[in-house]
């Protein structure tokens, strides 16, 4: 909603959970004029085009100190959280968006709205990658094709079971397991495609997951793998998680990998 007078803008924004009945949608042909919630023609609301994607780029020029903030606290965090999470925090925001970086120049648009800060959890945690031996978690169930055997090991598939440890030592404790697959996926260098879960057995993660998916450059000195969902606390989760080799057993082929996971949730 929008009142204009002289030089006054005021804005309202609405969040709204709309409840309806079920079923609420009539396909009587008598009852198309009448009842609340007729089928119609996409065609009316030009929903009949091709579907455009947009790219949108801009600076967004938060300023949380006074004069002239535009990201205001409305209500503090829980005490419990103001130094970790601010979990509970709200704030009302009315932030200019900027062509480029310099909050000079020019502003295309403003975000209009709140932040509530509901849940960020930091784990960190060892990936035990254990491909050798009677007892390997990290196991070959298709053999690499012959050319690259020796070099990237494209197209062999590996499927995991690994344990998750407090510390880089194998004997640490357990805190979870990674269950998922290994592919290599290039031709040109050694990388992996993994999908995985993370299953968790301690504290309030206790039987709760996140599923990563990762293209994973085994050589690089930290490899970023995306979230895209969970289970249990991690309903609804998205971040990433950085991954960085401890040890690597070149004659093993045994590894172990430092996992930084940031990860959002409800």
């Amino acid at each position: 909603m929008m009142i204009t007078q002289k030089n006054l803008i005021i804005t309202t924004l609405f969040l709204l959970t709309l409840s309806l009945p079920s079923p609420y949608i009539s396909t009587s042909e008598e009852e198309t004029t009448t009842t609340f919630g007729n089928s119609i023609d996409p065609k009316s609301l030009n929903l009949d085009k091709q579907q455009t994607l947009s790219h949108f780029k801009f600076y967004w020029q938060e300023k949380l100190s006074q004069p002239n903030a535009t990201s205001i606290q409305l209500v503090p965090p829980v005490p419990r959280y103001n130094t970790t999470t601010n979990f509970g925090l709200i704030r009302a925001i009315d932030i200019a968006l900027t062509i480029a970086p310099n909050v000079s120049s020019k502003v295309v648009g403003r975000a209009e709205g709140v932040y509530v800060s509901t849940s960020e959890s930091d784990l960190e945690f060892y990936w035990q990658d254990i491909v050798g031996g009677s007892n390997a978690t990290a196991i070959n169930v298709v053999q690499p094709l012959a050319k690259w055997a020796q070099t990237t090991l494209f197209g062999e598939i590996r499927v995991l079971d690994n344990p998750l440890t407090s510390e880089p030592s194998l004997s640490s404790k357990v805190l979870g397991r990674v269950q998922g697959i290994y592919v290599g996926e290039s031709q040109t260098e050694p990388v992996l495609f993994m999908a995985g879960t993370l299953v968790f057995y301690e504290g309030r993660f206790n039987g709760s997951t996140i599923h990563i998916i990762a293209r994973n450059v085994v050589l690089d000195k930290v490899r970023e793998n995306t979230i895209v969902g969970g289970t249990g606390v991690f309903r609804f989760a998205k971040g990433y998680a950085e991954a960085r080799t401890v040890t690597y057993n070149a004659k093993t082929g045994d590894s172990t990998v430092q996992y930084d996971v940031y990860v959002y949730h409800h």
